[in-house]
This record gives C-alpha cells, sequence and structure tokens, in this order.
C-alpha cells in the first residue's frame, strides 16, 4: 500500500536557529525513502508499508537526542490511497 507522508521536526530547547537540526532530519528521510520532496514547512516522503513510520520516528528521535536536542517534536500526516496509485508527482502536477 503506498503511502505519501509528510513530516515536520521540531527541535525544542536548541536556540533561535534550527537549520542544522531540520538538515539531519532530512538526512535521515533520504536514507529510508527512494522519494524525497523538501518543502518550506515540511518534508514529504513515499513509503510502501505503514509500519515504516515508526521506524522512522524512532530514527528522528535518535538522531536528534545524538545531536543534543532536548526535546523535539514530530508532526505527521499521512495520505492513503486505496483506489489507485498515488505518488509525490502525480499529486504536484494536479495541483500545478
Amino acid at each position: 500500500m503506498p503511502l505519501i507522508v509528510e513530516l515536520r521536526v521540531i527541535p525544542i530547547g536548541v536556540g533561535s536557529s534550527i537549520g542544522d537540526y531540520v538538515c539531519e532530519a532530512i538526512e535521515v528521510l533520504k536514507r529510508v525513502s527512494k522519494k524525497v520532496h523538501i518543502g518550506p514547512m515540511a518534508t514529504t516522503i513515499e513509503l510502501e508499508d505503514p509500519i515504516e513510520v515508526g521506524t522512522i520516528v524512532k530514527m528522528l528521535i535518535e538522531r536528534m537526542r545524538e545531536l543534543g536536542a532536548p526535546r523535539i517534536g514530530i508532526d505527521i500526516r499521512l495520505d492513503a490511497r486505496f483506489d489507485k496509485e498515488i505518488s509525490i508527482d502525480y499529486k504536484l502536477k494536479r495541483i500545478t
């Protein structure tokens, strides 16, 4: 079952600049998904199995902890379509 997953990682207590943390989160996502679309407020990936979401969240938490973030928030949105195949590219073409 293909999924479109949007994730936003919010490091808390790391100062006013979070760019380095966001870059590291994006690197984690690039390792686990063949398709990554970086947006101004969140990053979207394509997955095949919903169980992967939990694994990715764990990886993000571990990486942020390694970087010294005392706390993080993670926003997740999922789009699962059952009547036909979906992809990030398909969704973007439909609105442009």
